[in-house]
Parts: C-alpha cells; sequence; structure tokens
C-alpha cells in the first residue's frame, strides 16, 4: 500500500494553539516506540528503503518503507507481530518478501557484509484524530517524543520531536495539501521532508539538523 502524507514542525509558541483545535474532534492517545535498521554502512537508505519495528500500545509492527522520503507519497508495507517472547523481537526482512520492497530487501542483504543493525530509536506520544476535508478524510496526528541514537564516537545524541502528521485515509490527494496549507497559515508551521527514519540516521552518523550531508 501507499501513504500520502505531509509533516508539520510545530514551533513551541504554536503548540498551545495546535492543541486546543486538534481537541475540537474527539482525539485517542499512543505511544508509539519504534526501532529502525539498517547496516552499518547505510545501504537501506542509500537504496531508499526504510525498515522498522514499532510498539504500538501493546502490539508490534514491523513495517518497510520505500520512495523517496522527501515526496508526498511512499510504498509502506506493514507485517503484524506475534507478541515476542522477550522485550523485543527481532527484525524479519522475510516477512516482506513477495513485495516490490522487499524483494529489492533481500537482494541488497544478499551483498556481502550486509548485516542488519539497530540504528536509532523513536519514543512519540501520539494525539490523533479524524478531519473530515471538502476533497477526502485525513488523519490528524500530534507527535511529541525524541529520536535517540549513538553516533561514530559513542556519544548519545537527541532529536525532539514536535509535528504535526497529515496523512490521507479516502479521497484525493489534494486534501492533504488543502489541510497542511490550512494549519500551516493558522499556526505558523512549517513543512519539512525530513522523516524520522531520514533524522534519525543523520544523529547515528554524528549529524544534527542543520549540518551538511
Amino acid at each position: 500500500m501507499s501513504e500520502i502524507e505531509l509533516k508539520l514542525q510545530i514551533p513551541a509558541a504554536a503548540l498551545a494553539g495546535v492543541e486546543r483545535e486538534l481537541d475540537r474532534g474527539a482525539t485517542r492517545q499512543l505511544r508509539l516506540q519504534a526501532i529502525y535498521f539498517d547496516t552499518a554502512d547505510r545501504r537501506l537508505a542509500a537504496a531508499g528503503l526504510a525498515l522498522r519495528l514499532r510498539k504500538e500500545g501493546r502490539r508490534w509492527v514491523q513495517t518497510l518503507k520505500s520512495g523517496s522520503a522527501h515526496g508526498i507519497e511512499r510504498s509502506e508495507h506493514d507485517v503484524p507481530l506475534a507478541r515476542p517472547p522477550g522485550p523485543e523481537p527481532a527484525a524479519e526482512p522475510a516477512l516482506h518478501a513477495g513485495t516490490p520492497a522487499g524483494e529489492a530487501l533481500a537482494a541488497l542483504l544478499a551483498t556481502e557484509g550486509a548485516h542488519l543493525l539497530p540504528l536509532f530509536r523513536a519514543d512519540i506520544r501520539r494525539r490523533h484524530r479524524l478531519l473530515h476535508a471538502p476533497r477526502g478524510t485525513v488523519e490528524l496526528a500530534l507527535d511529541r517524543g525524541e529520536i535517540a541514537a549513538t553516533d561514530p564516537d559513542g556519544e548519545a545524541r537527541r532529536w525532539p520531536v514536535c509535528e504535526l502528521e497529515i496523512e490521507l485515509q479516502r479521497g484525493d490527494p489534494r486534501a492533504v495539501t488543502d489541510v497542511a496549507v490550512r494549519w500551516a497559515a493558522r499556526h505558523g508551521l512549517w513543512l519539512d521532508t525530513r522523516g524520522k527514519a531520514e533524522r534519525g540516521d543523520r544523529l547515528s552518523r554524528g549529524l544534527g539538523p542543520g549540518d551538511p550531508v
């Protein structure tokens, strides 16, 4: 399946206003604890792939994403996992077999030295609700938390997360941009094309938000 979404960063001064408007509808809350995997030389990132294990409430879901991290639309394959015997399950690339992204991942991991490692993590508190817009229905998700990684020098690095994610549920993809434009204008939000996977990858390489790649 494909996900169509945009992420808007929320300045500290705008957070209260975003929360008030979000609460005009019935919201739900969820804790999302994610582990992102790549090889030591970042082969997945270079190939436009992102492999993630995420605990969503009480269940674990493994997700493989493909496509440009800077676009509005990406391919996504989710596989719910059985409850792991320990605190965390291990990544299982074979679960994505039969999908284009899964085949690309398998080919990449078949090359010499391609061993998956947990490179960074995200711990997010999400408040979300549906919004019915003229062109379609979107999900509004307020994500607050942080991404954490250890850089090559062994230093712990963290990237705070405070963003509004707008994802199409049904209808015209333009519903996402329509809603994003309104919320950005109303609250002074700004578009960030970097997903959590790209931000975590930067942290694990010792790069900060403004550092050149």
